[in-house]
C-alpha cells in the first residue's frame, strides 16, 4: 500500500492542486491529510470541497478545530485568530459540519 501524505493546506488551493497532481503521478493508493485544511489562505471552501470530493482520509488540525470553537481561537496568535474568524464567516454550514466531524486520528491497515 502506497500512502501519499499532505498537511497544512491552510486554504491554499493552488498548493493543494499541485500536491494532489504529484501524488497522482506517483500512483499512491491512499491520500491522507494530516490536518489544517483551513487556515490562512483565501480558498477554504474550495479546499474542503476537493478533500470531500476525492474522499481523502483526513484528521483534524488545530486550525480545523478552531473553525468550530470560539474558545479555542484564544490559543492562536493574532494572525491565525484573524484567519480563523475570516474563514468562519465565509464557509458554508456543510463545510463547518465536515470539519467538525473530522477525527483526531485514523487507523488503517499498517498505518496509524
Amino acid at each position: 500500500m502506497r500512502y501519499g501524505i499532505i498537511s497544512d493546506i491552510h486554504s491554499n488551493i493552488e498548493a493543494l492542486n499541485v500536491a494532489l497532481s504529484n501524488l497522482t503521478e506517483k500512483q499512491v493508493d491512499i491520500i491522507v491529510a494530516l490536518g489544517d485544511i483551513v487556515g490562512y489562505g483565501p480558498d477554504p471552501e474550495e479546499c474542503v470541497n476537493i478533500i470531500m470530493s476525492k474522499s481523502i482520509v483526513s484528521v483534524m488540525g488545530n486550525h480545523d478545530f478552531g473553525l468550530n470553537s470560539l474558545d479555542y481561537e484564544n490559543y492562536f496568535n493574532t494572525y491565525a485568530r484573524d484567519a480563523i474568524r475570516w474563514t468562519r464567516n465565509r464557509v458554508s454550514e456543510q463545510t463547518k459540519s465536515f470539519i467538525k466531524e473530522l477525527p483526531l486520528f485514523v487507523e488503517k491497515e499498517h498505518f496509524t
